[in-house]
């Protein structure tokens, strides 16, 4: 009873839903009656499958007993059209849905303001695009995918029946999917499908507004969208110099692109970048930095820098190349020095000449093997050189060595001849050579005038017994009788002093100890000539200064390098010898360190790669220099050159310049093997010049004692102060390239 007493007392549609909630419809249809709730009522009545009291009780409870009692067929569907038609939107929706008119359901959801039904009754309509719409605005996104996708496949089924055909309505669903992906976090999917439909810039955007950058920033590339592309590199924070440097490349900036990569220390890629941007100089410094002077090489030929091309390539080891640089260049001294690195003795001796270098050209010839094709021709290119510089002996023997030829070469072999053997005396001879030479050809160069004076000599000297012809070329040179020099002053010889019958002194240019260096004007070659003059002494080792000398003069003229300074010839004085070299216009390093100042990083590059280059050839040839220091170091506006080789020692002579227990040296910049009187090699002279880098970056030489034997004895056990306690901004490189320098072991500085 206090069941039915609650049922009785309560209000009837509060009691009708939680009925319905408990399950008990039948009771819950009843008290929706009970209450008046018609839609209630029906929903329920649809519920327990009696859908005809369904259909009655909306439209009742809508419209009124009358209209409901004339329309009794039960359809749901025309039940909901009328009810939808007379405003009852929300019963009528019910009654479509429930008749399964999903269209007009649909329809009337949304002028119901219900975008969700509306979007289920689309979606049941397969209405695909209308369905998406309605459930992305309410939010529903997985919904609006999935319709989205269902439609995409159908337009993909309906697009198989006609192949090749665009569809662009398919390309909009896929696009809107793409969007809808990415708000849901899918974001490789959108970005892959976006790709799919050539939407790079769109994907591109989508992944910045995520955050993703570099993402971003690939797909910008990919699609071309530069500008876009370059904004975002300055965005990235820590962006890779690589990844940098791409993009730069691909937008066409190759010049920006190498930037990045030089300050991310890639040289080697920075070069290229370079090259390709036209930046040529910069490549070319790069490519060095990188080690690859080859290249390096190559652009600066593409340049016109012919004379760095040319120092490139000697650095890369391709020595022929060099000189063809260096000859178009117009530097015949460097490219005479590369053709001889090359083997190519020939032509190193056409260039010396090209630039007066007649000593070097005489070296260079020399070289040619007997066997070459072109030892006839250096040969009578020889000849008038020897002639010419007084070496008749030389001459003589090459003579002996050329065979008879015919033609020119004959021609000038026989003119040559009668050219020595007249500048050795003996003139029956010369005459002789003259004469077959002028029975090939009279009027060939001045051989008529000197047969005539010779033939007028010969009869002159008829007055003692005639001589009788002697072979064309004399096996022994007779000795001339010594010209006759003055004595040497005691200020040395003063300006217009002739030496030798060639040398006219012109200025002193400095002394030490027992020798003077002299400019001199030479009168056979019409130029000036630096002129080294050594007295001799008395005493134990009076000779050993002159052997010194002479062992100067054997070892300069081997050497054919742009960094060394040309020793020419030796001579004698009463009381002396001479040699003359090259006389060279600049000041001494010395004199550029006196300041005590720090240079820039760049010219001690220079200066030293000058030096280890001089000090190359030399020990290729088995020389160590043995005294290298600032004040034997000259610098030219041209080339830096090396001077002094004088107590320089043949790696395979045993001939001893020095005293047993003696080092010779300048105790400043001498290995700890040469303060010991141990044997030498190259690394000696690389100690040297350890001792001058760090001299030329810190201002001080590294051991500064206060007696020749103190400095010489921390060479030998003090370890070099660090360089940055001096020239604290000196790079890590430069600080471990010194010290290696400095080893004290031999063994621990570089090879070579």
């Amino acid at each position: 009873m206090a069941g039915w007493s609650s049922f009785f007392s309560r209000d009837p549609v509060e009691l009708g839903k939680e009925l319905r909630r408990q399950g008990d419809k039948e009771k819950a249809l009843a008290a929706f009656l009970k209450g008046g709730e018609w839609r209630l009522a029906g929903e329920v009545a649809w519920e327990l499958g009696r859908k005809r009291e369904a259909v009655r009780l909306y439209l009742e409870g809508a419209l009124g007993k009358e209209i409901g009692q004339s329309y009794d067929d039960g359809d749901p569907g025309k039940a909901g059209e009328i009810l939808a038609a007379s405003g009852h939107l929300e019963e009528g929706l019910f009654l479509l849905e429930a008749g399964g008119a999903h269209k007009s359901a649909a329809t009337v959801a949304l002028k119901a303001r219900m975008p969700q039904r509306a979007g289920v009754a689309f979606e049941r309509a397969r209405d695909y695009l209308q369905a998406a719409k309605c459930y992305e605005q309410v939010g529903r996104w997985p919904d609006a995918l999935r319709v989205l996708e269902a439609e995409s496949k159908r337009l993909a089924e309906k697009a198989a029946l006609r192949p090749g055909v665009p569809d662009p309505a398919r390309r909009e669903v896929d696009a809107r999917r793409a969007e809808i992906l990415g708000r849901l976090g899918r974001s490789a999917d959108a970005v892959g499908l976006m790709q799919s439909l050539g939407q790079s810039h769109r994907a591109a955007r989508m992944l910045e507004e995520q955050g993703r950058l570099e993402e971003a920033l690939q797909l910008y590339l990919d699609g071309g969208e530069f500008p876009e592309a370059l904004a975002l590199v300055e965005k990235i924070p820590n962006l890779p110099a690589t990844t940098a440097a791409e993009a730069y490349r691909r937008a066409g900036k190759p010049g920006q692109a190498a930037r990045v990569l030089a300050a991310a220390g890639k040289l080697l890629e920075a070069a290229q970048s370079f090259e390709t941007a036209g930046e040529l100089d910069l490549a070319a410094r790069h490519y060095l930095a990188a080690r690859e002077p080859a290249r390096a090489a190559q652009v600066l030929r593409k340049e016109g820098r012919l004379s760095d091309a040319g120092r490139a390539y000697d650095q890369a080891g391709q020595p022929l190349e060099a000189a063809e640089m260096f000859a178009q260049a117009g530097d015949h001294v460097s490219a005479g020095a590369s053709y001889l690195k090359a083997g190519r003795a020939f032509e190193a001796a056409n260039h010396f000449l090209r630039a007066n270098e007649k000593g070097a050209a005489i070296q260079a010839l020399e070289k040619v093997r007997d066997a070459s094709v072109e030892y006839s021709k250096a040969s009578l290119m020889l000849l008038p050189l020897l002639v010419e510089t007084g070496r008749l002996d030389l001459a003589v023997d090459r003579l002996r060595r050329l065979r008879p030829g015919s033609g020119l070469a004959e021609q000038e072999r026989l003119y040559w001849e009668g050219r020595v053997l007249e500048g050795l005396g003996q003139h029956q001879n010369a005459q002789t050579a003259y004469q077959k030479l002028a029975n090939l050809q009279t009027q060939y160069r001045d051989v008529e005038s000197r047969l005539g004076a010779l033939t007028v000599r010969n009869r002159v000297a008829a007055a003692g017994p005639p001589g009788e012809p002697g072979p064309t070329v004399p096996i022994d040179r007779p000795k001339p009788a010594p010209a006759a020099t003055p004595a040497v002053p005691i200020d040395g010889f003063p300006p217009g002093s002739l030496l030798a019958d060639r040398y006219e002194i012109q200025s002193e240019l400095g002394r030490g100890g027992m020798g003077r260096v002299y400019k001199a004007f030479d009168r056979e070659l019409k130029e000036s000539v630096a002129l080294k003059t050594l007295l001799r002494s008395e005493g134990e080792f009076a000779s050993e200064d002159e052997e010194r000398l002479l062992r100067e003069v054997q070892i300069c003229r081997r050497i054919t390098h742009p960094n060394v300074v040309r020793v020419y010839d030796l001579g004698r004085f009463p009381g002396g010898i001479f040699i003359t070299m090259e006389f060279l216009e600049g000041a001494r390093l010395d004199q550029l360190l006196q300041n005590k100042r720090q240079i820039s990083l760049g010219r001690v590059r220079s200066i030293l790669s000058e030096i280890v280059s001089g000090l190359e050839e030399a020990h290729t040839l088995g020389i160590v220099h043995r005294d290298l220091k600032p004040g034997n170091i000259i610098l030219t506006p041209r080339h830096l050159k090396i001077l002094d080789f004088g107590i320089a020692r043949m790696a395979d002579m045993d001939v001893q310049l020095t005293r047993t227990g003696v080092a010779v040296g300048s105790p400043l910049y001498m290995s700890p093997e040469q303060v010991q009187g141990q044997s030498l090699d190259g690394r000696s002279d690389l100690y040297a010049v350890g001792v001058l880098a760090f001299t030329l970056l810190a201002g001080r030489e590294p051991f500064v004692g206060t007696s020749p034997t103190a400095v010489m004895l921390e060479h030998l056990k003090t370890p070099a102060p660090d360089l940055r306690s001096l020239r604290p901004t000196a790079p890590d490189e430069w600080c471990r390239f010194v010290a290696r320098l400095l080893a004290k072991n031999a063994g621990d500085r570089p090879a070579s």
